[in-house]
C-alpha cells in the first residue's frame, strides 16, 4: 500500500490509525479508540519496532510523545493539534497534515475534546505524560480492551 492510499484511508476514517514498520508493513491499525488501542499494543504487548511511520486521522500530544520511546520517523495526520505540531517542530521529525486544530477531538464524539489529549495538555513534562499514558494502557475500557493469549 502506498503513501497516498494510507493517507486516503485515514482521511476517510476507514481506519483512524495505521502504523507501519521499517519494511513498510502494517503492524497496527484500528478504527476505534486509536490512541488507547495503540497504547495497549505498545505497553501490554511490548512493541519494540523501530523506525515506524504513523498515519492517523488525528495526531495529538500522545502520539507525538510516543516517539521518544518508539523512534517514529514520520507522522501523517488529517488533523494535527497545535501542541502536537509544536512538539514535532521541536524534535525535527518529518510530518505532514491537512488541518491544524486546537486539541484532538474524541473519536466517539467530535464535539468534545479527547480526554487523553486534554489531560496530556495539562501535564508539563514528558515523564508525567508517559506515566499517564502507561496507566491509560492498562485501564479496562470497552472500546480499548484487547484479548491476550495466555499459556
Amino acid at each position: 500500500m502506498n503513501d497516498n492510499n494510507l493517507k486516503t484511508i485515514v482521511d476517510a476514517k476507514e481506519e483512524l490509525i495505521i502504523v507501519l514498520n521499517s519494511n513498510n508493513e502494517i503492524i497496527f491499525k484500528t478504527n476505534e479508540s486509536p490512541l488507547s488501542s495503540f497504547l495497549k499494543k505498545i505497553f501490554i504487548e511490548e512493541l519494540k519496532e523501530q523506525k515506524l511511520k504513523v498515519y492517523a486521522n488525528q495526531v495529538g500530544i500522545g502520539l507525538v510523545e510516543l516517539n521518544k520511546i518508539l523512534n517514529i520517523e514520520f507522522y501523517y495526520g488529517t488533523k494535527i493539534s497545535i501542541p502536537a505540531k509544536k512538539l514535532l517542530d521541536e524534535s525535527n521529525i518529518k510530518y505532514e497534515y491537512k488541518e491544524i486544530i486546537d486539541l484532538v477531538k474524541s473519536s466517539n464524539n467530535s464535539e468534545k475534546v479527547c480526554p487523553i489529549e486534554e489531560k496530556l495538555n495539562s501535564l508539563e513534562t514528558f515523564n508525567e505524560r508517559l506515566d499517564f499514558l502507561k496507566k491509560r494502557a492498562f485501564e479496562k475500557k470497552k472500546a480499548c480492551s484487547i484479548t491476550l493469549n495466555r499459556k
